[in-house]
C-alpha cells in the first residue's frame, strides 16, 4: 500500500513528465467509448443501447443522453441491527 509520501512522489513525477493521472486516463477512455457508441462506430447489435433525451431543449445538441433513475426502496434491503 503506497504511503502519502510515495503518492506525492508519484504525482510529482507525473507532473514533471507531463503525463495524466490514471483517474483522468480512465475517464477519457470512457468518454471515447461513449462517443463511439453514440456515433455508431460499433455494430449496433453488439453495443449497449443508449437512449437520447428528446424532451429537452439543448440548443441543437441532438446527442444528449437520457438519465435513467434507479428506484430503490430501503424496506426491501434492511440493514442488519447489531
Amino acid at each position: 500500500m503506497p504511503t502519502l509520501a510515495t503518492k506525492l512522489i508519484i504525482y510529482e513525477r507525473l507532473k514533471q513528465l507531463q503525463l495524466p493521472t490514471l483517474k483522468y486516463t480512465r475517464l477519457r477512455g470512457d468518454m471515447i467509448e461513449v462517443f463511439k457508441m453514440v456515433h455508431e462506430y460499433y455494430d449496433i447489435n453488439a453495443a449497449v443501447k443508449l437512449n437520447f433525451n428528446i424532451f429537452s431543449t439543448t440548443r441543437g445538441n441532438t446527442y444528449k443522453l437520457q438519465k435513467i433513475q434507479a428506484i430503490i426502496t430501503y424496506e426491501s434491503f434492511p440493514f442488519p441491527r447489531g
